[in-house]
């Protein structure tokens, strides 16, 4: 979003700009960067158009196959974070 559209908004809804910066973290901080660095690549595979159509499909779905679909997409990114372990790491070592 532009800073520009930022400022409409913000006038429309008789706020100040920095209200929509409230609770971000400081960009200063290497936790701070670790996080935008995440959010940004989040944002670039939403950009994507395969991003947008899972997007736009998922929400086509009811609310109870939604929460359905999430829970399986978990479990598969489950199942490859543990195939994905070095050998011999295993939780219980």
């Amino acid at each position: 979003v532009s800073a520009s559209m930022l400022y409409e908004l913000a006038n429309c809804l008789k706020i100040p700009v920095s209200r929509f910066f409230e609770g971000l973290p400081d960009p200063e901080t290497t936790h701070g960067q670790q996080i935008i660095t995440e959010i940004d690549e989040k944002i670039a595979y939403i950009s994507t158009a395969e991003g947008r159509r899972l997007i736009d499909d998922v929400l086509l779905l009811s609310p109870r196959v939604r929460s359905r679909v999430v829970a399986l997409v978990s479990s598969i990114v489950d199942e490859e974070m543990e195939e994905q372990k070095p050998v011999g790491s295993s939780a219980g070592s």
